[in-house]
């Protein structure tokens, strides 16, 4: 049986994670409160295993799919206003500035 996950974004600061089960009835599964303001993007990692979050507070979230566990939080000094996986790492984009974010597994 396959399942589906969706992330929903929403003004009150948080990211919902809702999920399927095995009649496709969709529940919310995890409701993930790391941002201080607005969260304004979400990107989903290719594995679909993870997606980072980012938000208006100048932070960006490394989450697990499945348990909405969040592996790292990341404040920066400017706002963010692109977020998104790069082959190599995260890529993300402040008022002036892009920078990719590398990591190993």
């Amino acid at each position: 049986m396959t399942y589906c996950l969706i992330i929903v974004l929403l003004i009150v600061k948080t990211v919902h994670i809702w999920g399927s089960s095995e009649d496709w009835k969709y529940a919310c599964r995890h409701i993930l409160k790391y941002h201080s303001a607005e969260v304004r993007a979400v990107t989903v990692h290719a594995t679909n295993k993870y997606f980072v979050s980012a938000s208006l507070d100048s932070s960006w979230c490394f989450y697990d799919m499945s348990s909405g566990l969040c592996f790292a939080q990341v404040r920066k000094k400017m706002g963010l206003f692109l977020l998104m996986f790069h082959l190599q790492g995260i890529m993300e984009k402040g008022s002036s500035t892009i920078c990719i974010l590398k990591w190993e597994t």
